[in-house]
């Protein structure tokens, strides 16, 4: 795991005769992702540099620094992810006359796309990934990320600069960097807290979008290539749908599930497993523990207020399977002391407030293992969120005349606080996630089609034009439902939801303390056999996530797992009331608002003041907006 940055100076040479330092200057900024080593190369006869910050966890020697040129002297790759298939794919490049200096996967995904081609070594290739790869002979660079967009990169053109790497921070190094707000990607960040997929939050930088090849020429002709797609998968999938029982479909699941387990359990580093106590993660540390010879190290993070608190449930399943566990307990105090940091380690604005205990979690891991795996993923490939058991249970509220769901709807918004409080009492809510959720259903009420039912479940604001003074057409980009709802919902997380804000999240929060992170449940294999399936094989009206949760009860008593979806999420509402109310008072100020210039200050304003007396019922929505002040604060500084 590492960290990758780049330019090549097409048109004006900015940097001519001192291009290895600014590589290196750039580089430094990804420090957190590569700890243990730097380099870089520079073809001056062209303007083109590699910088490089290595995380050294398969062959930790010399002989697997970058970056790396190839035997012939041809290609030159850095390189960041792992190649868990590496050695079959080495084994099969020896048969052919190849000959290897270093025992690294680096060399291997070096060798195998100069000997198959870029586009042929990556569809061999088992792994989370993101590289840039020069080739002489055809004076070309090549950018190419992997399948699912578990590993970031970012490129685009600015002053005819190409601009390539891990991470935008890295490019503010160069003195041709002057980068400008995307207002687009910004009214996007403010419906979903993140920028999505091919924008970032700077015109002119995009995201290679995940399954992507792009060949950059000289001139700066760019050529798009999809290797693999979703779209692809699932069109295959249908082609040749599983036939067999629900029970030998969860056989196959496991099989190919401890497959990809063990092969993500190889490293030359101390590794271990996050567990949430969640049936995705229960279910890879199970998996992961059952290949171990000794106890495998495991990871929780708690909190005092009980209903957020997973931690008991994690340290009991921990116990049962006879991990070596570590738990640690955060509050507001902690919040409050990691928020200035938060902006550092995302250089786009992000606001799932859930960062903040991934991070909490990742440093307390790193304290013991360089690598951790996690169960990521579970929820979009087997259709975990508590949106999709909706729609299976309330799907039918579709085919009743609108003008009866615009009663329900009025109604839900207006029970009175009084019952709230009453229902609260019973434990299963707390007031303002009460308040936010009756507000949220009586919204969604009104809504007529599938695609927006799901566009406003996943939407933060809706309507974020309130809250820009100077607000973008938003493109409607969504499909229309074509088949089954929830194969839809989950289509549209994959692309969107996994890539943009889980995957992101994991990897800044655990790169910010240089651990690697890996993803079993994210194995292409296993998503395009979860294709095949049968919705009802993942999800009925009574219980979602089917083929894990059979899984799991092999290796864990059902009591021990099997409770009502929490989400790993922290007290927002109470802290933004308490502990951190000082410091968003301060970026929500309307002075603040106004010497920024961007933002509504009177509609924000209004918005702050409603939640401080319990008007209001969007903390996370207030949370985005925070998130982007502290982000355009530093932004300013380093432009």
């Amino acid at each position: 795991m590492c960290g990758l940055t780049g330019f090549w100076e097409l048109k004006t040479r900015f940097t001519k005769e001192n291009e290895h330092q600014v590589a290196e200057k750039m580089a430094l900024s990804l420090k957190a992702r590569g700890p243990d080593d730097k380099g870089t190369w520079v073809d001056e006869n062209i303007g083109l540099a590699f910088g490089y910050r290595r995380l050294a966890i398969i062959d930790i020697s010399p002989l697997g620094a970058q970056p790396m040129v190839s035997t012939s002297g041809n290609s030159v790759l850095v390189f960041n992810g792992e190649i868990y298939n590496f050695q079959e794919i080495r084994h099969d490049l020896e048969s052919k006359g190849i000959r290897f200096k270093s025992h690294s996967d680096t060399e291997v995904l070096l060798e195998a796309c100069e000997f198959y081609g870029v586009q042929k070594a990556v569809e061999k290739c088992l792994g989370m990934f993101a590289f840039a790869l020069w080739r002489r002979d055809e004076q070309k660079l090549y950018l190419c990320r992997d399948r699912l967009g578990v590993k970031p990169l970012y490129w685009g053109f600015h002053n005819k600069v190409l601009f390539f790497g891990s991470q935008v921070n890295s490019f503010y190094a160069h003195p041709a960097f002057k980068p400008e707000i995307n207002l687009e990607a910004l009214g996007l960040y403010f419906k979903y807290n993140y920028v999505p997929s091919p924008l970032s939050i700077l015109q002119d930088i995009n995201k290679v979008e995940p399954g992507h090849i792009l060949t950059i020429d000289g001139q700066g002709h760019v050529q798009e290539t999809t290797y693999w797609s979703l779209d692809r998968a699932l069109q295959r999938a249908q082609e040749n749908p599983y036939t067999q029982s629900f029970e030998q479909a969860c056989e196959d699941i496991e099989t190919l599930l401890k497959d990809s387990v063990k092969k993500r359990m190889i490293a030359d580093v101390p590794l271990g497993c996050f567990l949430s106590g969640g049936i995705d993660s229960s279910t890879v540390a199970a998996l992961m523990q059952s290949q171990s010879p000794t106890p495998i190290k495991t990871f929780s993070i708690g909190f005092h207020e009980d209903f957020y608190n997973e931690a008991p449930h994690a340290k009991a399943i921990a116990n049962h399977l006879g991990t070596d566990h570590t738990e640690w307990y955060c509050g507001p105090k902690d919040c409050l002391n990691l928020v200035p940091e938060i902006c550092e380690w995302f250089d786009e604005p992000f606001a799932d407030a859930s960062q903040i205990p991934t991070y909490l979690v990742a440093k307390m891991a790193r304290q013991h293992v360089t690598v951790a795996l996690s169960g990521d993923g579970g929820d979009e490939v087997f259709a975990g969120y508590n949106r999709y058991q909706a729609l299976s249970r309330y799907g039918w509220i579709f085919k009743t005349p609108m003008f009866l769901r615009k009663l329900g709807s009025t109604g839900l918004r207006g029970i009175p606080p009084s019952l709230l409080k009453a229902v609260e009492k019973s434990g299963v809510f707390q007031l303002a996630q009460l308040q936010e959720k009756t507000h949220k259903i009586g919204q969604l009420l009104d809504l007529n089609t599938i695609e927006n039912l799901y566009d406003g479940l996943v939407s933060i604001w809706n309507h974020p034009s309130s809250l820009l003074k100077n607000f973008p057409h938003l493109p409607n980009s969504l499909p229309k439902v074509m088949g089954d709802p929830i194969l839809y919902m989950q289509m549209q997380d994959m692309k969107t939801y996994l890539p943009d804000d889980i995957l992101v999240k994991v990897d800044r929060t655990s790169m910010a303390v240089s651990l690697e992170t890996r993803e079993p449940l994210l194995d292409h294999r296993l998503l395009e056999l979860s294709f095949r399936l049968p919705t009802s094989f993942k999800i009925n009206k009574q219980t979602s996530k089917r083929p894990l949760r059979w899984i799991a009860h092999k290796h864990i008593p059902v009591e021990l797992l099997e409770r009502p979806k929490q989400g790993f999420s922290i007290p927002l509402d109470q802290w933004l009331r308490t502990g951190l109310n000082p410091w968003a008072s301060d970026l929500l100020s309307k002075n603040q608002l106004d010497q920024d210039g961007i933002l509504n200050s009177e509609f924000i304003h209004q918005q702050w003041a409603d939640f401080k007396n319990h008007k209001s019922v969007n903390p996370h929505g207030l949370w985005g907006v925070l998130m982007f002040q502290s982000w355009y604060q530093r932004f300013k500084e380093m432009r």
